[in-house]
Order: structure tokens, then C-alpha cells, then sequence
């Protein structure tokens, strides 16, 4: 809540070619926002090429890098679908924010969780491009380079997806890891 409270975040400039129907590609990682500068802490990753990136506020700011990156992205369930408002089943953003991990583990038993972020670009072994750091990229489609962004190393993690208390701790164990990284 407190990142929240803090104000949406204003838009990046735009980098994705301007034609094409489905500009953001499998694995591109994109704040979610619902017009001009309205992003805030929701973020996704697109899980096919889909249609977005003609909006001011759809411009991704990371990718998934390597084969196992997908891999793990293809384990995440996905039996709720989209977002409700597009259709699907999925958890409604306003009950997350209002009722917590309450909400998401009552209703919505299968959902996977993002359990950590670990900073692993900055000074790790002085490596220039995110081409050094991983050789691997994934077979399907063209990675459109944009130079401001961040590579994704999606692992999976061994974090009992029903047991509340060690996904608590691995979150704040990997928030931890990031922050005295970056400090």
C-alpha cells in the first residue's frame, strides 16, 4: 500500500515500432496502466505476442531472458484467465489491494506468486550487455532491443505455493536481497 500511496508513475517514452498489430512480444514485462500515466504497482508479463504497445502508458521496461526464463513463465496457472474486465476470471485488482493475500488465497487457491526480485545485473562480473550475461535467448520471436531496459531471469522457486508463511518469508527475504544490493 505504501508504493501505491506514493502516486501513479508517468510514462515512458514509447520504443516499440509503430505498426504491427501485436507489438509486445512473449515475455516483455510492462507496468499495467489504464490510460496516460496511470501506471502503478501492478505489472505483467505478456505471456504470447498480443496488441498492446499504441498506448502512451503500454511500454515495457524488461524482458525474459533464456530458455528456462520461459519455461517457467509456461508453469504459471492460467486457468483464471484475463482480467475480469477483459473477460476472464481473474482476481479483481481493487479486492487485491482491499483485502490482501486473504482475497487471492481464499478465491483464487491455483494463482502462482512472484516471491522474490533480486537485482543481478548491477557489477556482476563486470559484464557490458545482457548479451554476456545470458548467451541463451528463447527461440520463439525477435527481442526488440531498447537500451533502458532490464533483463527478467525468471526462475522457479521451491516456496510451497499453499503454505502462506515461507511465501511471506521467501518475499521478504528476496526484498531484503534487493534492497542492500541497490543501497
Amino acid at each position: 500500500r505504501e508504493w501505491r500511496n506514493r502516486g501513479d508513475i508517468f510514462d515512458d517514452p514509447q520504443w516499440l515500432p509503430s505498426t504491427g498489430a501485436k507489438q509486445f512480444k512473449r515475455g516483455m514485462l510492462s507496468f499495467a496502466g489504464g490510460g496516460p500515466n496511470t501506471r502503478g504497482t501492478e505489472m505483467f508479463f505478456a505471456n504470447a505476442d498480443v496488441g498492446l504497445g499504441g498506448a502512451a502508458h503500454e511500454v515495457p521496461f524488461g524482458w525474459l531472458v533464456g530458455e528456462k526464463s520461459f519455461q517457467t513463465l509456461d508453469l504459471w496457472y492460467q486457468g483464471y484467465g484475463e482480467l475480469q474486465a477483459f473477460g476472464g476470471r481473474a482476481p479483481q485488482q481493487g479486492k487485491m489491494y482491499n483485502r490482501g493475500l486473504e482475497y487471492t488465497e481464499v478465491e483464487f487457491p491455483e494463482m502462482d506468486y512472484i516471491t522474490g526480485c533480486d537485482v543481478i545485473w548491477e557489477k556482476h562480473k563486470k559484464k557490458e550487455t545482457s548479451e554476456e550475461l545470458f548467451p541463451e535467448p528463447e527461440k520463439k520471436g525477435k527481442v526488440v532491443p531498447n537500451p533502458r531496459s532490464v533483463a527478467v531471469l525468471l526462475i522457479s522457486s521451491p516456496v510451497n505455493a499453499r503454505g502462506r508463511p515461507a511465501r511471506l518469508k521467501a518475499i521478504s527475504q528476496s526484498w531484503g536481497a534487493a534492497l542492500r544490493r541497490t543501497e
